[in-house]
């Protein structure tokens, strides 16, 4: 049984996947009449603040925020950031929606499995709080191996087109976004306990440059390509390198799991992980492939 905060935190990480569903669908939308040769536009945020569309999903975004922020001081990241997930079954309905397209029998298999497999997730996992306290060697230490993983990203985006340059700038929105979360959930227990003094700290302000940072990634994903491609792999990448780094470097815990529940958590994971690979191989994904001039069968997302 889950502790008091932890059910208060799950119906929180729902609705912020639900707000940032909809501001990625908004920002999509504002954006993608931004066409460049450039892997990386850094001013794409200067225009697209003067639509109307991309400041409505900024505000969606924020609503967001502040919902994942609230969850994040309750409960660890690695429970509250799987159900970010859920972005992916509110999404991707509304984008065809508005794209007018109607979603098959692989998109809908696909969400189901994903959705069924982040609730079994969040049944099975009893996992352990941390403050996200450590030394400065341990931070540098995480933002040296992020800044590594990103700059090697975007060279890959700056070498390729299409699909695989949309891909990897989508990946390195994620792995900003995954830093995001530990930094946000350090920053919350920082004003927790220092109230407005903590605004002396590093943590509101690193917070803030990540941030931004991870818009601009994201941005220049949704531009770069359809939302079929980008959406997944930031969906999955956030909360993968968010737990990853909460776990390693900070010392969270998933908890004690005895044989069944360890079984139970491994079929959630593969369900997950069938969900999202089957969105990706959807006809709408392999039809934007084709347009590309890509490969239909080349894979979106790495195992």
């Amino acid at each position: 049984m889950h502790g008091g905060k932890s059910l208060i935190a799950v119906p929180l990480a729902l609705g912020a996947a639900a707000a940032f569903a909809c501001a990625n669908v908004a920002q999509r939308q504002a954006v993608r009449r931004y066409e460049s040769d450039q892997a990386l536009d850094a001013g794409i945020l200067l225009r697209a603040v003067r639509q109307p569309l991309w400041l409505a999903g900024l505000a969606a975004s924020i609503i967001g925020f502040g919902l994942e922020a609230v969850a994040l001081a309750l409960a660890p990241v690695v429970l509250v950031q799987p159900l970010i997930v859920a972005e992916l079954p509110f999404a991707l309905p509304l984008a065809a929606f508005l794209a007018r397209r109607r979603l098959g029998v692989r998109e809908w298999s696909g969400l189901g499995l994903v959705t069924t497999g982040l609730a079994l997730l969040v049944i099975v996992m009893h996992p352990t709080d941390t403050a996200m306290t450590a030394s400065p060697f341990v931070w540098v230490a995480v933002f040296a191996s992020v800044g590594s993983v990103v700059a090697f990203l975007l060279g890959v985006a700056r070498r390729t087109r299409g699909i695989s340059r949309t891909s990897a700038v989508a990946m390195a929105a994620a792995t900003m976004f995954g830093l995001m979360v530990v930094v946000t959930k350090a920053t919350a227990h920082d004003f927790a306990s220092r109230r407005i003094g903590a605004l002396a700290t590093w943590q509101p302000w690193v917070l803030a440059v990540v941030g931004i940072g991870g818009m601009v990634l994201a941005q220049n994903a949704f531009r770069s390509g359809p939302l079929a491609v980008s959406l997944p792999l930031i969906d999955v990448g956030e909360p993968v390198v968010g737990s990853a780094i909460a776990v390693f470097a900070f010392g969270e815990r998933l908890g004690h799991l005895g044989v069944m529940a360890s079984a139970a958590f491994l079929v959630a994971l593969a369900m997950v992980g069938l969900g999202v690979a089957t969105l990706d191989r959807s006809p709408l994904v392999q039809e934007a492939q084709a347009q590309t001039g890509e490969a239909a069968d080349t894979p979106v997302l790495s195992a």
